[in-house]
């Protein structure tokens, strides 16, 4: 699908004779080095009938494209530099848009803007008419503040993945209507106050570094198949887990989570700001390694797998670092078999634990249900031990485990109560 380009000069962008502008059908222009001007010879995008890709990425520019085809299906340009897309422009096709960082004011030339407080450029989208194929969208750091985004969001029909972080909003209209939103992140919203009502079709949900966000017990009641979210450094929820309320919270979505979703193949974690290891997890320790021992007469029917807990906060090293710390827990699960000596052991570092590398700044806890794939008809011990992978960044203060059944809504517990099965 891609076509050559030469860049003759590193300042100004040339498309050769010998290609034809009429046979591109893909532009990548991504410098290792941020360039602080390029010249784009816009004129020849209007050869570009089978234009399908366009990404730009550290790259200003004095000029945009006056015409971009019809046929395009990716639009990425990063910090893009004008005020609108090219009047004529028809999205129809536009499966992804990713214009994060940019200048824009209105996607769509003839938009009016709408006039915000202070001077600076912000997005606003007044209209998503003939979005019906866009299925990815990004709009992080485009300075947006409430209204920024129309209540009526059906002719984005498709759209499958929204990035809205970095933004200015304290409220955002109800996304119920985006029927195959599997993915939102509202990362990095410092004024957000309250998530959005969620369409029952989303999966994961991020909204990191939102100081300002309340969540409450019924915020998941319809998203019947959610299995990841976080909260990272929230602090108001962090002030609510000293007055108790997070806990109702973890509780409720913890529940929700396990009993409304199909969890016997899929992963869940939960991520938000907490000391407190949820009482349900029967089994709790500040060591290293936990021994369940199973009755004889167990139900195995009702076993579906496995509940983690991990509460940890930052070192006074990581809280000062430059360095951002990386956070991982790997967990060594462990089972006995009673007609025989043998063993299997599962070893998980799930970096759905704490995603990526990212500044953990306050005590946290995670939650994690691990599904169980294996027959189970003579187990009699499970034996689960954690290895703190940066213990020079996180101390892990406490964390437990519990059996999670199928159809009950507690743990199952363990025949021996014995303290000495807590190493």
């Amino acid at each position: 699908m891609g076509r050559h380009i030469d860049c003759e000069n590193p300042r100004r962008l040339w498309l050769t004779d010998d290609i034809g502008s009429k046979n591109i059908e893909a532009i990548l222009l991504h410098p290792q080095r941020e360039q602080k001007h390029i010249e784009i010879a816009i004129e020849a995008f209007r050869e570009m009938r089978k234009l399908r890709l366009l990404e730009v990425h550290n790259v200003w520019t004095p000029r945009v494209p006056e015409y971009l085809s019809s046929q395009l299906r990716w639009l990425i340009w990063e910090k893009f530099p004008s005020e609108s897309l090219p009047p004529r422009f028809e999205a129809d096709n536009l499966v992804g848009l990713q214009l994060n960082y940019s200048s824009i004011e209105r996607p769509w030339r003839g938009e009016k803007r709408t006039q915000q407080e202070d001077s600076t450029r912000s997005l606003v989208l007044l209209s998503v008419s003939g979005l019906h194929s866009l299925e990815y969208l990004d709009v992080s750091g485009c300075n947006m503040f409430d209204g920024a985004i129309p209540s009526d969001l059906e002719p984005m029909c498709s759209l499958k993945r929204l990035y809205l972080n970095g933004n200015y909003f304290t409220n955002i209209p109800s996304l119920s209507q985006l029927s195959l939103l599997s993915y939102l992140c509202l990362d990095d919203c410092k004024m957000l106050d309250a998530l959005p009502e969620l369409p029952s079709s989303i999966k994961e949900l991020s909204a990191d570094d939102c100081p300002s966000l309340r969540l409450f017990a019924d915020q998941f009641t319809n998203s019947h198949k959610v299995h990841h979210v976080s909260f990272r450094n929230c602090l108001q929820l962090l002030k609510e887990a000293a007055n108790g309320e997070s806990k109702n919270i973890a509780n409720t979505l913890w529940q929700h989570m396990i009993q409304r979703s199909r969890v016997e193949t899929r992963l869940l974690s939960i991520l938000l700001p907490g000391r407190e290891i949820p009482e349900w997890f029967c089994k709790q320790t500040t060591g290293t390694s936990i021994l369940l021992k199973l009755p004889p007469s167990w139900s195995h029917d009702n076993f579906m797998g496995y509940g983690f807990c991990v509460a940890f906060y930052p070192t006074h090293r990581a809280f000062f670092g430059r360095q951002k710390n990386v956070v991982g827990v790997l967990a060594e699960i462990t089972v006995r078999r009673t007609c025989s000596n043998r063993e299997y052991r599962l070893s998980v570092l799930p970096d759905y634990i704490t995603r990526k590398n990212q500044n953990i700044g306050m005590e946290h806890v995670c939650l994690v249900y691990l599904p169980c794939f294996r027959d189970r008809n003579d187990w009699c011990e499970i034996e689960v031990s954690i290895k703190n992978l940066s213990p020079n960044t996180v101390v892990v203060t406490k964390w437990g485990m519990g059996l999670v059944p199928k159809f009950q809504g507690v743990y199952i517990e363990p025949y021996d109560k014995d303290d000495d099965d807590v190493v």
